[in-house]
C-alpha cells in the first residue's frame, strides 16, 4: 500500500507503544507523533530514499516518550554531532538511539578517494567518535548510540 494512507491509519492507534515499519514520510512520523502519545519504540525499516527530516524526528520525540529510535535512513543538513545533541536534548526518555553515518553530511568533508579505504575508514570512525561523545555529554550517558551500515 502507500505511504499516503499511513497518516490515517496511525488516527486509531493512541496505545501503540512499539512499531517497526517501512517506508514512511515525514507525515507519517507526525502523524504517529500526533496520535501515538504513548509510544515507546520505533523502528524505521527501509527508508532509504524517502524524505524523512530530522526535524520531524525531533517532534516526535518531544511528543512521545521514546526509548528506543531506530532511524538508518534519515540524513543530516550539517554536522553529525550536532544532530546527535539535538535528539539526545529532545527527549529525556530516550535511551537507545540507531543512526547510519549518513546523519553526518558529508557536503563539507575533505576531497576523499573513498578508493583509499584506510583514509575513508578513518575519517568514518572519527565521525562516529564525535558522535559518540555528542550524545553521552548531552544526555549525561543515558543515550547509548549504535551506527547502523
Amino acid at each position: 500500500f502507500s505511504t499516503e494512507h499511513l497518516p490515517k491509519m496511525f488516527a486509531g492507534l493512541n496505545l501503540l507503544r512499539k512499531i517497526r515499519i517501512k517506508k514512511l514520510n515525514d507525515e507519517s512520523i507526525l502523524a504517529i507523533s500526533t496520535h501515538c502519545p504513548h509510544l515507546e519504540e520505533l523502528s524505521l525499516k527501509c527508508c532509504f530514499g524517502n524524505d524523512i527530516s530530522l526535524t520531524c524526528v525531533l517532534e516526535l520525540l518531544r511528543k512521545c516518550p521514546i526509548i528506543s529510535l531506530s532511524i538508518p535512513g534519515v540524513k543530516g543538513t550539517g554536522s553529525g554531532d550536532m544532530h546527535i545533541i539535538d535528539l539526545c536534548m529532545a527527549s529525556k526518555t530516550l535511551v537507545n538511539l540507531e543512526v547510519s553515518s549518513d546523519l553526518w553530511n558529508r557536503d563539507n568533508d575533505p576531497q576523499v578517494n573513498f578508493f583509499e579505504l584506510p583514509m575513508a575508514k578513518r575519517l568514518c570512525a572519527e565521525r562516529q567518535m564525535f558522535m559518540e561523545e555528542a550524545a553521552f555529554k548531552a544526555s549525561g550517558g543515558r543515550v547509548k548510540l549504535t551506527f547502523l551500515s
